[in-house]
């Protein structure tokens, strides 16, 4: 390569030597990585020197900023094979991080100990302590030698870090394998514990460049690793460790103000190699010595805390690193776990790591200010708190438990003091939401004081089942929450509610307190007394311009009216509803009152928006008032007496038509309370009529009157005019058809009392009549109707008989309306009233089937059409109308059907597909008439919508035939020609639908359908007429035979488009190999292949002979199967080579741009060969390896890459199985195969890292060769 470089670059470099654009096409092969910057650099110092002395002093620094530079060039060469390369090269680029280094040489060095450890753990019982500790201590020499060598030299910078940095963490570990050893013992092993413990001394004091506090105490952790066999010792070792360690990076780095960078280097001892000898000693501890856990809480919580706290002494650059993040969640979790082992034994342990945790806390609420540091020291506080309780004398704690039982008579529920002893801790809290908000961090002091209730609203909930310190906790609440509300800016709406709903609890325990067993009505009373003193409060004369009294004022208004809610709830529980004419009479209810009668007299009192909101809620008072006295006769006058007198208040306060509407209701059931049991049910619906022309004679009196009370009463009448006329017209309809079902007698009463209200709306609407209008005399006149049938002993036969009778005179006086040009006629409700009749004849008809019942559908649908050709917007009702009248035909013809000798159902299904289409050959032939006369339209509806009628009729005329053949098939009918001719003649209305001009769109879908129909036919044909058998075991010959002659008609010289023939003749044979699946023959499936190869040659479109592969694989696939060739791999190898054609020549595959997809297939049609090959032929491995050498050489040979890939792939694959295997019988070669691998990695890593930019460059030339490749 570098000679290409030699021999292209003079070329450039002597034509364009004097041109800027030179340096430029460096720059951007630089960036393309196809050279690499010490090449440029030689390159601009042989052949663009300039006069000017080299100011090159880069190599005394290069040293230092190696990695740097490194991070240059990986930054260079990165970008652009991002753009351009494939996620393999992207993944060979990952070996220019630094990371990917020391991945390596951790990932070399942990095979090389581990495989040495097998190997030792093989011979261990042959070696002495002193030689089975001399294997760790010779890989600590070896690692640290290695790494020191390293460091001379001018590339391996990153390799000799990461080996010193592994020496510094295997020195704690050598200590303690002395110590487990148990090299005390023997005087001789005293020497090897002399020469380790000096050179590994020796060792640290080297690697540590800064002989700081920190040295010492890395030593001092190591050396606490001895004499842990002295009973006791293991222990006081932790805690020497911990509280030392602790002092000094608490107390002693400070003072001293190193750097945070001095003190924190990889191969220096700083404060995270400190922190690890101290996780290796506690580590020992708790898993290895077993000591009890409990005792090591505190030094774990100690643990905890110096990892974070100590990162806190760090810059602020550095605290923000994901290091420091992840120091601060391992301190949290230590911290927690040493209060967890602890919290049980020695709650003061637990104290005292809770301290360091508030410590670790508060410091991040003071730097961060985040929600979850105040929810930390508000739980953490919290649990202290109950904590200290533990280290209370037990003596002292029973007396003054004692002494809170008997103040408070709380034997049962000794548990509720806490409510009031832990209560100072809500104080506290409250305290410290106020020192934050004076830090002007107010989001964060509102989530304190959330906090703060959800605290109080618990210890609330604590005390409930005991008076006294529930009051007392309330009372507590309520001081404190008015000290809040008070000094909270700006001022909360919800605080202030729910400081005097507080208030009102307390006031409401203090009264359970002193009177325990009040029963609810004196509940009530309270409430109702609390609801009158805060509307009173509410009223008061407060300051417009302070927003607290403002909050206040509304805060008693709708505390007042919640009052009032409840107060209302508890005296409807003492109204005893036995049944609607039995109540026990209670006259507390009557209390309730005193609600309407003070919003009135607030109303009276207050400025107009408070006397408008009363006033209104008086109406809705005094509503709710009479469900409380209705049903008890002793208080329901005077409830509705007090009502009548305040809603004439209301009224006159609002001006509105509401209150005047209630009021007049009010003064209604007034009048029918005093008449209640004097008249029966028959009398009321006469009484109510008599009332509804009363209140219209009322109305047209008062229009007579000019102002506003005379115009709201004239309207309030009118509404209740129509209310009553309308329920009692509903009322009087249920009794209809109450007395139509026999449960009751009819009346006179019931007549008169439909001729009268109809009489009312005629003199009500006279002069102003609409929709309503006509509805409303219908209805009354259809009453009257039923009533006058009824007193004649009629049924609703006579009744639906009757309606469609006056459906067609309504509709004749309708049609002499519109001739008169009367402005009745155009009330929408007068031209549909003929309709209605209609549908209710019909909807009485229900349940009758005789000879004549048909001719009432039929004229239901001609009352149907001649609405609903009136209007354009009508339409669906001339559809609906036609569907009346195919129904009257099938009912007709059904009714004689059923009275006719007993035949086969398929016959009654045959006569019922001739009537339907019948109907839908004259629909279809009007249609076309209609069209050759010129016009377009008949009865509202286009011929188009004829059409459609007639294909609806076609429809039901096929289904009727698939009933029947579906029947026909176990029976014998006798009309079988008379059923394949019906199905013919359906089949060619759709074929010749086909061919409709005017519907170009839908035209292929008629023709799959008559296509579809014949071939029912013939199947239905098949299987009446057994004769036809013969020809069975050629159908998919045959079936291809007719699909091509299909296929090479010329329809369109016929008129018909030959899209859908075409499609149909291609579906053809597929269909009938799958309906044969079974039983069809070799040569069957041949000729299907051969009639798809044959569509793929006349198309020039390849993809058809996917389908002729398809059924050469079937018979392929049946033949192997047929001679019990069932090894999978068969079957693999024929899918894969199946998506390999579809990939080698797919027209669509074969474009440039799809040229990822069709790598993509060959991979996976290939891949299925391997892969299968790999799984079930593994015990020599030779096939699945000659597959794959196959398939590598077909890549080489071909060029494609998916070959080569996978062939490659399933080879390594291979071969590594086949080694695994080795491995598990050699278990030596385990070792050697491991120490190798060490080896290599390291040796990788070393050689990468020296020699990054030509190994970039190589990759980088391969992966563009191979990009080229298919």
């Amino acid at each position: 390569m570098s000679s290409d470089f030699t021999r292209i670059l003079p070329i450039e470099i002597t034509v364009r030597a004097s041109q800027p654009e030179l340096l430029t096409g460096l720059d951007v092969w630089l960036r393309l990585g196809l050279i690499s910057e010490s090449q440029v650099r030689k390159l601009s110092q042989k052949y663009l020197t300039c006069p000017l002395p080299q100011p090159i002093v880069v190599k005394p620094s290069s040293r230092i900023t190696e990695s740097d530079i490194s991070q240059k060039i990986t930054k260079k060469v990165q970008i652009p094979v991002q753009e351009k390369r494939s996620l393999l090269s992207q993944a060979w680029q990952a070996f220019k991080d630094e990371l990917s280094v020391r991945w390596l040489l951790f990932l070399g060095v942990f095979l090389v100990v581990v495989s040495s450890g097998v190997l030792a753990a093989t011979q261990w019982e042959r070696f002495p302590a002193a030689g089975q500790y001399g294997v760790l201590w010779t890989y600590t020499l070896i690692f640290w030698g290695v790494g020191f060598w390293a460091g001379k030299q001018d590339k391996l910078q990153l390799t000799a870090q990461t080996l010193q940095t592994i020496t510094l963490l295997l020195i704690p570990v050598n200590f303690w394998a002395i110590d487990t050893f148990g090299l005390w013992e023997n005087p001789w092993e005293w020497i090897t514990v002399a020469i380790a413990s000096v050179t590994l001394t020796g060792i640290t004091s080297i690697l540590s460049q800064h002989k700081s506090i920190l040295f010492f105490n890395f030593l001092g952790l190591t050396y606490l690793h001895w004499g842990w066999k002295i009973l006791g010792f293991s222990l006081i070792a932790v805690y020497i460790a911990m509280i030392g360690t602790s002092i000094i990076l608490r107390f002693i780095i400070p003072r001293q103000k190193q750097k945070a960078e001095e003190s924190n280097k990889l191969t220096s001892i700083g404060i995270g190699f400190v922190v690890y000898a101290l996780s290796v000693l506690l580590v020992r501890a708790i898993f290895v010595v077993h000591l009890p856990i409990q005792q090591l809480g505190l030094a774990i919580g100690i643990c905890g805390w110096l990892l974070p706290v100590t990162s806190y002494q760090l810059p602020v650059s550095k605290q923000q690193s994901p290091i420091h993040k992840t120091l601060e969640v391992i301190g949290a979790t230590l911290l927690f776990l040493g209060w967890l082992v602890s919290v049980e034994d020695f709650p003061w342990q637990a104290i005292a790591v809770s301290g360091l945790a508030l410590h670790f806390c508060f410091q991040r609420l003071r730097r961060y200010w985040l929600r979850r540091d105040l929810l930390g020291i508000f739980i953490i506080g919290l649990q202290s708190l109950i904590l200290i309780r533990e280290l209370i004398p037990i003596q002292f704690r029973s007396d003054v438990i004692n002494l809170s039982i008997e103040i408070a008579q709380s034997q049962t529920n000794p548990y509720t003091v806490y409510s009031i002893t832990l209560f100072p801790y809500v104080i506290f809290v409250v305290w410290l939401t106020g020192w934050i908000y004076r830090q002007e961090k107010a989001k964060l002091a509102s989530f304190g004081e959330w906090l703060t209730l959800g605290l109080g609203i618990i210890l609330t909930l604590i005390g409930l089942a005991n008076p006294t310190w529930r009051s007392l906790n309330l009372l507590l609440s309520t001081a404190t929450l008015a000290y809040v509300t008070y000094r909270s800016i700006p001022i909360r709406v919800w605080l202030v509610y729910f400081t005097n709903f507080v208030g009102l609890l307390s006031i409401s325990s203090t009264i359970d307190w002193w009177f325990p067993n009040l029963i609810q009505p004196i509940w009530a009373t309270i409430l109702l007394v609390l609801m009158v003193a805060e509307w009173s409060i509410s009223i008061l004369p407060f300051s417009t311009s302070n927003t607290l009294d403002k909050n206040i004022s509304r805060s008693c208004w709708h505390i007042g009216i919640a009052l009032s809610g409840i107060s209302y709830m508890l005296l409807l529980n003492e109204v005893s509803l036995d049944n609607i004419y039995f109540v026990t009479s209670n006259k507390w209810v009557l209390l309730w009152l005193l609600t309407p009668l003070t919003l009135t007299a607030v109303a009276s009192l207050k400025v107009e928006k408070r006397r408008i909101q009363a006033a209104f809620f008086s109406c809705g008072a005094l509503i709710l008032a009479q469900s409380l006295t209705l049903w008890q006769p002793e208080v329901r006058l005077i409830s509705l007496g007090v009502a009548t007198g305040l809603m004439l208040l209301n009224t006159r306060y609002l001006r509105h038509l509401l209150p005047a509407v209630i009021h007049l209701g009010f003064v209604i059931s007034f009048i029918a309370a005093l008449l209640w049991n004097h008249i029966s049910i028959s009398e009321w619906f006469l009484s109510s009529a008599i009332a509804i022309i009363f209140l219209w004679l009322l109305q047209s009196w008062l229009r007579k009157y000019t102002g506003t009370l005379a115009a709201l009463y004239a309207q309030a009448a009118d509404r209740w005019a129509i209310t009553i006329c309308s329920i009692e017209l509903g009322l009087l309809t249920r009794y209809t058809v109450t007395s139509y079902q026999g449960l009751i007698s009819t009346h006179w009463q019931y007549l008169a009392t439909s001729i009268l209200i109809g009489s009312a709306i005629i003199y009500r609407y006279w002069q102003q009549p609409h929709n309503l209008t006509i509805f409303g005399i219908s209805w009354a006149v259809e009453l009257a109707l039923a009533e006058v049938i009824l007193l004649a002993s009629g049924s609703t036969l006579e009744l639906a008989t009757a309606n469609i009778s006056l459906g067609l005179l309504t509709l004749g006086f309708t049609y002499w309306l519109r001739k008169k040009q009367s402005r009745l006629s155009r009330i929408t409700s007068l031209e549909i009233l003929p309709l209605i009749y209609a549908v209710i004849g019909i909807c009485l008809r229900f349940g009758y089937f005789t000879a004549y019942t048909g001719f009432l559908t039929l004229g239901a649908g001609l009352i149907g059409i001649g609405v609903g050709c009136r209007r354009r917007d009508w339409k669906p009702i001339n559809y609906l109308s036609f569907v009346a009248i195919s129904f009257a035909c099938y009912e007709l013809v059904i009714y004689q059907m059923l009275n006719s000798p007993a035949g086969s159902p398929a016959d009654g299904f045959t006569l019922l597909a001739i009537v339907a289409a019948a109907i839908a050959l004259i629909y279809r032939i009007f249609a076309w008439v209609w069209h050759l006369r010129g016009n377009n339209t008949f009865l509202n509806l286009s011929l188009g919508e004829f059409k459609i009628i007639a294909h609806i009729h076609w429809a039901i005329g096929s289904i009727f035939k698939l009933l029947a053949a579906g029947i026909a098939i176990e029976s014998n009918p006798r009309l079988t020609p008379i059923s394949i001719a019906v199905s013919l003649i359906l089949a060619a209305y759709a074929l010749i639908q086909g061919r409709d001009t005017d519907n170009q769109k839908s035209n292929d879908w008629w023709v799959y359908i008559g296509l579809v129909e014949i071939a029912a036919t013939t199947v239905y044909a098949r299987l009446i007429w057994t004769q036809l058998s013969i020809l069975d075991p050629w159908r998919a010959i045959l079936a291809c035979i007719v699909a091509l002659a299909i296929y090479q008609i010329p329809w369109s010289n016929w008129g018909w488009q030959p899209t859908p023939w075409h499609r149909t003749a291609l579906v053809i044979p597929a269909l009938m190999v799958l309906v044969t699946a079974e039983n069809i023959s070799y040569p069957s499936l041949l000729v299907v292949a051969a009639f798809y190869a044959r569509i793929a040659i006349k198309q020039r479109n390849i993809r058809w002979s996917y389908v002729s592969l398809g059924f050469i694989d079937w018979t392929i696939a049946r033949f192997l199967s047929e001679q019990n060739l069932t090894y999978i791999l068969w079957y693999a190898s024929i899918i894969g080579l199946s998506i390999l054609y579809i990939a080698q020549f797919d027209p669509e595959l074969i474009k440039p741009q799809k040229r990822q997809n069709r790598h993509h297939l060959r991979i996976f049609g290939s891949g299925i060969i391997c892969l299968v090959a790999l799984l079930y032929h593994q015990d020599t491995g030779l096939i699945p390896a000659i597959i794959s050498l196959g398939f590598v050489f077909a890549g080489i040979g071909l060029q494609i890459r998916a070959f080569l890939f996978v062939g490659t792939t399933n080879f390594l694959l291979t071969a590594f199985y086949q080694l695994v295997v080795l491995i598990l019988d050699y278990p030596f070669t385990k070792w050697v195969i491991g120490l190798m691998a060490g080896i290599i990695l390291i040796s990788i890593a070393a050689n990468f890292e020296k020699r990054r930019e030509q190994i970039i460059t190589m990759l980088q030339n391969w992966f563009y060769q191979l990009s080229r490749w298919q």
